[in-house]
């Protein structure tokens, strides 16, 4: 999900319940166990029917924090503590499943171990790193230590006769971490097994030819202080003392694992494809000079998995479908057809699905090596379903159907551009009986994660009074996601444009002005920056004339709570081509920590003209 950077855990299978265990009291003191909130480590075991002599440890995703920020972000949720962890889990489907026709392993003991780092369990700090007056724990390390060491107290894990380590997204780079460490733990008795999916990610540039995913991580290595305190696989480190950034670096890191691993991925992964590639491609909506870049990308996934497919105990199920995560479906939402954690029994390759795959090798001693010899976007078992708006690679433009609202016709937006840059969609736009409404909507298939919505009233309307009604408060858009914009604007182009914006730009401190009044563009005497009170409804209203531009915003009961004007002799725009615009987007195209859709409801609109 930065890009995420951040996915969602959403659960779809309603059958046995998951119970919730937190680490021990003494393996936390131990380890120095902590979420970066502070709170002890959590994991869900399914505590009915299953062999205690059998175990599948699986590693929670859920992308990376790379600075204090973002990792600050993570405290208001399960991503950075256990605070507000439910007491069950839903079967999560897939090798977590109960159920016998969907997973052979059914019968043993599965744990789903919660994410709550930010760093694929390999941070590990002493001290407490201060933000905004909050301390942050960076104890991902310690954190996989005390759940292991709390389930050997439970359940004798250490003297289990077999254990599978998997993990998916995050969790899939963890088991690439930390499989030899786990391993270790284990008695020499104990058939010990890898099964990182969906963890391969590449080394590999942007379409800019910009290394964003190597430098992120480089970025945050100080942070998390992984390298310098050794936390990945200690072969890597010692070989690549010069360059130790490469251990964090799957391709890399498979070189030097020794225990018996399954690796399970996708070549044309769509979490790679969005926030490594930086490309938005899908077989209803990609262009072919798209297409090519997807594809080169395949060859370079197969370029870097060579030196693990030349280890012995490397064995592999790649296929060419764009997904994130094949072997658990808790992050669709109960969608079997969504982007993300599907095909565990769907997408087929050499006439095998990764269910099948798995258990051929695992239980059979089958082949070791399914690999798509299909490419992008040919495999006909690849489920690709909501499709998104066949537009997602062409410029933004206003030329879906026309909505109208308030006596006017208004253009949805559609496409990709800014501002931001963001992706456009017009879904995120309708009118209803309440008025119109503006939607910043959840995604999947978009590299932000979210797709953002405006709309163009499409006739020039001249000077005059531009009257906004809103219904609902506007002073905390996404839950106070700093990155949300809310724009009431006239625009033609970035010269000429007088703004009305809801947004924090960026800053995330409590209390920032949330609101502004711009004549385009910004200086002393054009813009003004102010703090929107909490008000259920509220009017905001740009008078525009030919010498002066006033802001005004007003309560439902006409009490002015906001009104400033430009400077003297501060030059406005030409009536010709300025259009009105409302939108709402996302600033730097990304969001800062939202987690789900932003809805604003414009119950009115009226033009009044200048009289003057």
């Amino acid at each position: 999900m930065k890009r995420s950077i951040f996915s969602f855990v959403m659960l779809w299978h309603l059958s046995l319940a998951m119970n919730l265990h937190l680490a021990s009291n003494s393996s936390v003191a131990h380890h120095g166990a902590a979420c970066l909130d502070g709170s002890p480590p959590g994991f869900y075991v399914d505590d009915v029917n299953t062999d205690r002599t059998r175990f599948v440890l699986f590693l929670e995703g859920g992308g990376w924090c790379f600075d204090t920020a973002s990792c600050y972000g993570r405290t208001k949720g399960a991503s950075g503590s256990s605070k507000s962890l439910a007491p069950t889990l839903a079967d999560l489907g897939g090798i977590l499943s109960n159920n016998v026709t969907e997973n052979d392993l059914h019968n043993y003991t599965r744990v789903f171990i919660k994410y709550c780092d930010g760093s694929s369990f390999s941070s590990l700090r002493s001290q407490p790193v201060t933000y905004q007056g909050s301390s942050l724990y960076f104890r991902g390390f310690g954190n996989l230590n005390a759940v292991l060491d709390s389930l050997d107290e439970l359940y004798n894990l250490y003297s289990a006769n077999e254990v599978i380590l998997s993990g998916g997204s995050a969790g899939g780079l963890a088991v690439f971490y930390h499989a030899d460490h786990v391993g270790s733990l284990m008695s020499k008795a104990t058939r010990f097994t890898a099964f990182p999916d969906a963890g391969f990610f590449l080394d590999a540039t942007n379409t800019k030819n910009v290394s964003v995913y190597r430098q992120d991580f480089i970025n945050a290595d100080p942070l998390w202080n992984t390298t310098a305190a050794g936390t990945v696989n200690q072969a890597c480190l010692q070989a690549n003392s010069d360059a130790t950034w490469k251990c964090l670096m799957a391709p890399y890191l498979s070189a030097y694992i020794v225990s018996d691993t399954f690796i399970m991925n996708s070549d044309v992964d769509h979490w790679q494809m969005n926030n490594i590639l930086q490309i938005d491609c899908v077989p209803s909506a990609c262009s072919p000079s798209s297409i090519i870049q997807v594809n080169t990308y395949r060859e370079l996934f197969y370029t870097q998995l060579q030196t693990a497919k030349a280890r012995a105990n490397m064995h592999f199920y790649i296929d060419s479908c764009i997904v994130h995560e094949q072997n658990l479906r808790y992050c669709d939402g109960g969608n079997l057809h969504g982007w993300n954690c599907v095909g565990w029994t769907e997408h087929l390759v050499m006439s095998t699905t990764p269910q099948q795959a798995f258990s051929d090798y695992y239980f059979r001693n089958a082949s070791t090596a399914w690999i798509d010899t299909s490419a992008y976007p040919t495999n006909p078992s690849c489920v690709f379903s909501p499709n998104p708006p066949t537009t997602l690679d062409t410029p933004a433009t206003s030329t879906a159907e026309p909505l109208s609202f308030a006596g006017y016709s208004w253009l949805p937006k559609e496409g990709f551009g800014g501002p931001g840059p963001n992706r456009w969609w017009s879904n995120g736009t309708s009118v209803q009986d309440d008025g119109l409404h503006v939607q910043l909507q959840a995604a999947p298939w978009s590299s932000q994660g979210f797709a953002c919505a405006e709309v163009t009233l499409n006739q020039s309307l001249g000077y005059g009074n531009y009257s906004f009604s809103l219904t609902g408060s506007v002073d905390s858009l996404g839950h106070g996601d700093p990155h949300v914009v809310l724009g009431l604007f006239l625009y033609k182009n970035d010269q000429n444009e007088l703004d009305i914006e809801m947004s924090r730009w960026g800053n995330a401190t409590t209390g920032a002005n949330n609101a502004d009044c711009v004549n385009q563009p910004p200086s002393a005497g054009r813009a003004s920056y102010w703090a929107m009170p909490h008000l259920d409804a509220s009017r905001h209203v740009i008078v525009y004339e030919p010498n002066r531009m006033v802001c005004l915003a007003e309560t439902e009961g006409d009490v002015v709570v906001y009104d400033w004007q430009t400077a003297a002799k501060e030059k406005m725009p030409a009536p010709d081509g300025m259009l009105v615009h409302i939108n709402l987007w996302l600033f730097q195209g990304k969001s800062y920590n939202l987690t789900e859709g932003v809805e604003v409801v414009v119950s009115d609109f009226e033009h009044v003209p200048w009289s003057g």
